[in-house]
């Protein structure tokens, strides 16, 4: 762990950022294999240990910030717990070594976001991934679980995106302690290779170098003689002379900031003629996007990848597929064409669709509804949803005020109320059609 003072200024720029309401950092859980003791290797939630450093399970972090708070929910050490794991220090201790001042058991968290809830409280937390805090959240907002992700907070999501894209002195001197450790398991694995083998003895060594270190996999290691297979997880495919092995490893420290590198060996302690002939055409494309990077080519990059458009996975997927297949197309019947004109037509393409169809959304069984002025489409004409509302349903649109326009309308709600006390004090009567004020 860092010093507890990263901690709390993390916090504290996060509610700077964030700037009211209610933030929810949940921790990870134990994950069972085959029955529930049985436990995967546990891995705390990222974004949690970021702003809470904590590295056990059953914990969550809520900082409050219109109410300037900081709480962890946790539960204490059992007696089965110290019985199989040993002394365990409390939730006390943790919350102080870490900065937090207040603790709660982890069994009332639901109830205080349920009233944080009834206060009209805005509460935020990240789209969930595990199974078990997907349900937990579930049930303490009110919501279905497929509709979470929809609920998630975009102004959490911005500001945790914004204070973890810049890293500290101390965070940088963690990734390269987990690169430096990625080295080693690449050095072990073009040292180790030989004819006979399999892969999956070579990737064991590999993951014990990365226990070994004090910490584990940063992700599941693909090596294979069969590299043309994209994610192709180590098997028992023999390593034979003349082949080439793909290795895509990387290791997490202690801390779990991580290493991921990809390389390309062969199954001998040199490269033959046709493999070093191919490395050697592979190495000078490397240099050249780096001399061209270097020369000003990443404000390309950056343009064509943020400031034509935002690209979503599946836009990215799209724009690729059509540029490539115009690029083939053209160069099989023989047509000049530029790849960047290509690709930067498609990315137009991807991102005009896109805003397009951001303007039109049509449901069936809903009337369609005006991207610009909300109007709504009834019986063929436009009208206000008030006027819908009344010719459809026969109701009346004014069922009390929202807390928001309240607070808007106070000084006019204040003001009203004095003009009917003062003529309440003439002993006026209303004027006809105003309302009666409270006696």
């Amino acid at each position: 762990m860092f010093d507890k003072s990263i901690y709390t200024a993390r916090r504290q720029k996060l509610k700077q950022q964030v700037g009211t309401g209610l933030i929810l950092l949940l921790g990870n859980e134990d994950s069972s294999i085959n029955f529930k003791d049985n436990h995967y290797p546990f891995r705390q939630d990222s974004s949690f240990l970021y702003f809470f450093g904590l590295d056990r399970p059953g914990l969550a972090g809520v900082i409050d910030i219109d109410n300037d708070r900081e709480i962890l929910f946790g539960r204490d050490p059992s007696l089965d717990d110290i019985i199989w794991i040993g002394q365990q220090p409390s939730l006390v201790t943790h919350a102080d070594s870490v900065g937090v001042s207040e603790t709660q058991p982890a069994d009332k968290l639901g109830a205080f976001l349920q009233y944080s809830g009834v206060k009209s409280q805005a509460i935020h937390f990240l789209p969930p991934y595990r199974p078990e805090n997907i349900l937990k959240l579930s049930a303490w907002l009110g919501t279905a679980p497929s509709l979470l992700k929809e609920r998630s907070s975009i102004s959490l999501i911005k500001a945790i995106v914004t204070q973890r894209s810049i890293k500290s002195p101390e965070e940088i001197t963690a990734i390269e302690e987990a690169v430096n450790i990625t080295a080693a398991m690449h050095s072990a694995a073009i040292r180790g290779a030989r004819e006979g083998m399999t892969e999956a003895e070579l990737a064991g060594v590999l993951h014990g170098i990365a226990v070994s270190a004090g910490g584990n996999l940063s992700f599941a290691t693909i090596l294979t003689v069969n590299g043309q297979v994209l994610h192709n997880h180590y098997g028992s495919h023999a390593l034979e002379a003349g082949r080439m092995v793909l290795c895509d490893c990387g290791a997490e420290n202690a801390l779990h900031y991580a290493g991921d590198m990809t390389r390309t060996f062969p199954v001998a302690p040199k490269f033959n003629s046709l493999q070093k002939e191919m490395y050697g055409i592979v190495l000078s494309a490397h240099a050249a996007i780096s001399l061209g990077t270097l020369a000003g080519g990443w404000r390309i990059i950056h343009t064509m990848g943020a400031k034509i458009t935002k690209l979503q996975p599946v836009g990215g997927f799209a724009a690729e597929t059509g540029a490539a297949i115009a690029i083939f197309t053209a160069t099989h019947f023989g047509i000049p064409v530029s790849t960047t004109h290509a690709i930067t037509g498609s990315i137009v393409g991807v991102g005009a669709t896109r805003r397009l169809l951001q303007r039109v959304h049509y449901l069936e069984g809903f009337p369609r509804v005006c991207a610009w002025c909300h109007h709504i489409c009834f019986k063929s004409r436009w009208v206000r949803l008030e006027e819908f509302l009344n010719r459809e349903f026969d109701t009346p649109t004014t069922h009390g005020i929202c807390p928001s326009c309240a607070e808007k309308q106070k000084a006019t709600f204040q003001e009203a109320r004095q003009t009917a006390n003062d003529r309440r004090s003439r002993g006026d009567q209303p004027a006809a059609g105003a309302a009666m004020s409270e006696p």
